[in-house]
């Protein structure tokens, strides 16, 4: 029946935006069934999911444009009510090509999936460099009328890639020359890396399905500088009080977490290794500055939280602040667990602050984090007597709302830190389990 199929196009379409496991091949024939049902099956506020994934990836690009020119005649207000989320996407596929290039194109008329080098992403070849879809995606532009203008994107956007980040010069490096005529005295060549940092991410991210030997390049330049910027912070940290590059920080790290998980950029894997390195690098409490640390925590946290963030994006973030939290507890001693340690509190302090949120988003990415490392955390007395109560009453605090979005695993995380805060008693008479309560900064009432 038609329940059925639209039961199961509906399924189909879920698993295509939330599980990992749909790319390449498999994802292209997900798209193809879902862009090319009937219209009547999936209503277009449903069916923009897959129109979004489907002009992200490059993946049936023409199905998608036909799609939504259907729905257009049929439900024109409908679509104009999403139009400014998936408009912007049409951008990469209308820019003009070298005439040489479209001729190719042309003479080479075949639909064929091209294989990434290195992700195993498919891209289909018209999707870039087909003109007669460019001159669909402008017929559609047309029938939309004087409502194309939500293509473009905001002004601060378009030119946030061509400016700089930061008014002095920070990355800077100096080569010895030596001077013609003056063979006895060498002058210094400064070369100030970070001017190049907005355009190489705005490469890595926007040209990575469009062309892959500029992303690749642009990607290797960006992976050896931001080397070179630790490298340098490690060489300084003694010298200074604050942190000089978290400002560059705060920019270039979302992206790296960003591309760790891209499937479709040449570099994924590097970057997935650099990130890593530097989860296990900035946990370290007397080799970095505690703001260089919290930029890192602060990408992994908004990437969690983040709705247009994909499953292997979060998951990876996930097994990052897992990892953030395991090496900063390896490189701690118990008598400094025992006192406060800015590398771990920040962390905490930052889970807690996600609590407090009155956004139920928050919470479900807190409950996420802390679901994933309770287990790491437990093994550790000083911080069960530090934080779990605390924990606890936050994640309380939450229930009351009663947001059944939240509740079951709110719930699930609640019971398991219960779990640790009994098993703590156990080894504790009643007296002290109270005092340590009490003591707790974080909870705001006594219990006397």
């Amino acid at each position: 029946s038609l329940a059925n199929i639209r039961l199961y196009l509906k399924n189909l379409q879920l698993k295509a935006s939330t599980e990992s496991t749909f790319r390449d091949e498999l994802l292209d024939c997900v798209l193809k069934i879902l862009l090319t049902a009937p219209i009547v099956l999936l209503p277009f506020s449903e069916v923009k999911i897959s129109i979004h994934i489907s002009l992200q990836n490059g993946l049936q690009v023409s199905s998608c444009v036909d799609l939504i020119s259907k729905h257009v005649f049929e439900c024109k207000e409908e679509v104009l009510t999403y139009a400014a989320t998936f408009l912007p996407l049409f951008d990469k596929y209308l820019l003009s090509f070298e005439e040489t290039k479209l001729k190719e194109a042309t003479n080479t008329n075949i639909k064929r999936v091209v294989k990434s080098s290195s992700s195993g992403s498919k891209i289909d070849s018209n999707a870039t460099n087909d003109k007669s879809l460019q001159i669909a995606i402008l017929r559609l532009l047309g029938r939309l009328g004087g409502n194309s203008q939500k293509m473009l994107t905001a002004p601060q956007n378009t030119v946030q890639s061509s400016l700089s980040w930061t008014v002095d010069d920070l990355v800077i490096m100096t080569f010895p020359i030596s001077v013609v005529g003056k063979s006895q005295e060498n002058e210094d060549l400064r070369l100030c890396l970070d001017k190049l940092l907005p355009r190489l991410t705005d490469i890595c991210i926007s040209a990575s399905a469009v062309d892959k030997q500029l992303s690749t390049a642009a990607g290797e330049c960006l992976h050896s500088i931001l080397i070179y910027m630790v490298g340098t912070a490690a060489v300084t940290y003694a010298m200074q009080k604050s942190s000089k590059f978290s400002t560059l920080y705060e920019k270039v790290l979302p992206v790296v977490v960003k591309l760790a998980s891209l499937a479709d950029f040449p570099c994924q894997v590097v970057f997935e290794s650099l990130l890593f390195q530097l989860v296990r690098w900035f946990s370290g409490e007397n080799q970095v500055h505690e703001d260089d640390a919290s930029c890192l925590l602060d990408a992994m946290i908004r990437s969690i939280s983040s709705p247009s963030a994909d499953n292997a994006e979060k998951s990876i973030c996930h097994r990052g602040l897992t990892e953030y939290f395991v090496w900063t507890i390896k490189q701690s001693s118990k008598k400094d667990l025992t006192r406060s340690s800015s590398m771990i509190d920040s962390l905490m302090t930052k889970i807690l602050t996600l609590l407090s949120h009155p956004s139920p988003e928050n919470w479900l990415t807190a409950a996420a984090i802390l679901k994933k490392m309770y287990k790491h955390l437990r093994e550790e007395s000083s911080l069960v007597k530090r934080y779990a109560m605390r924990i606890c009453f936050l994640l309380l605090q939450v229930l009351r709302h009663d947001t059944k979005t939240s509740t079951e695993d709110i719930v699930d995380v609640l019971m398991k830190f219960e779990d640790i805060i009994v098993k703590s008693a156990l080894g504790n008479d009643t007296n002290t389990v109270l005092r340590i309560v009490q003591e707790d900064r974080g909870f705001p009432y006594s219990l006397s």
